[in-house]
């Protein structure tokens, strides 16, 4: 026993595993902080029962992304990724202006190209690796699946 007892005190007070309980105990904070420092809500239960999937038309796309770029500018609070780790990004004023010019551009837009372009300078203005970014637009185009869509796919 006084052997074990030896061996783990010896373990625990190398560099290495100090190192590695730092990081650790930092990465679990960072990716946890954002949930305990807010009101965790849930968001209300569709009727329909029905699967989201990809839409290939534009408008759905503009719809959803400036649904989400209307959340966070009204919350002023953005999720960015950089190094894969989600941050919660709160704009200063002077921003969140240059926020609504943007918005108010990307209403305008009629096609795909100026939708991307401007929305890619939002992605900038926070930072970057933001759902914003012309990588990631397209996870705002989805859409429920409908009624013939649904007996379609299960046939």
């Amino acid at each position: 026993m006084k052997l074990l007892w030896m061996e783990f005190k010896r373990q625990t007070r190398s560099l290495t595993f100090v190192i590695y309980t730092f990081l650790v105990v930092a990465f679990i904070v960072m990716n946890v902080w954002p949930l305990l420092s807010r009101n965790l809500t849930t968001l209300p239960k569709s009727p329909a029962s029905y699967e989201n999937i990809t839409a290939t038309d534009y408008q759905t796309l503009k719809t959803n992304s400036l649904d989400q770029l209307h959340y966070d500018y009204r919350h002023n609070l953005y999720t960015t990724y950089p190094l894969g780790f989600a941050k919660q990004v709160t704009l200063r004023a002077a921003d969140q202006a240059k926020v609504r010019q943007l918005m108010t551009e990307a209403e305008d837009a009629d096609t795909r190209a100026p939708l991307v372009k401007t929305l890619a300078k939002v992605d900038r203005l926070l930072g970057g690796q933001s759902a914003y970014s012309s990588q990631n637009i397209q996870n705002f185009a989805y859409r429920r699946m409908t009624k013939a869509e649904v007996v379609a796919d299960q046939q």
